[in-house]
């Protein structure tokens, strides 16, 4: 049973995104819609989430992704870290 059936189909550049909806056994298509029927909001927004995924800027993109995430666990490790050196005195 396919009903309610999202697909989202050539997903990987944002001018190509296509989405069709199908209901039914036989599959027939509800909703059949591409980026350029998109409103200029839900086009910034394919963008933004390409962008985030990586999909976007190519290797360039993608290893500033990962500068990122990388930065972020150092600072999380820096942070315990800090505060087990200032941690409170044991009373006692």
């Amino acid at each position: 049973d396919c009903r309610g059936l999202v697909d989202f189909v050539s997903r990987h550049r944002h001018l190509s995104l296509v989405a069709v909806q199908r209901q039914g056994r036989r599959g027939e298509p509800l909703l059949d819609m591409s980026y350029a029927d998109y409103g200029p909001l839900g086009r910034w927004l394919e963008f933004g989430i390409n962008v985030h995924l990586g999909q976007e800027f190519g290797l360039i993109n993608q290893l500033f992704l990962l500068a990122v995430c990388i930065a972020i666990i150092v600072m999380c490790v820096a942070a315990g870290v800090m505060w087990w050196k200032r941690r409170p005195a044991r009373q006692g």
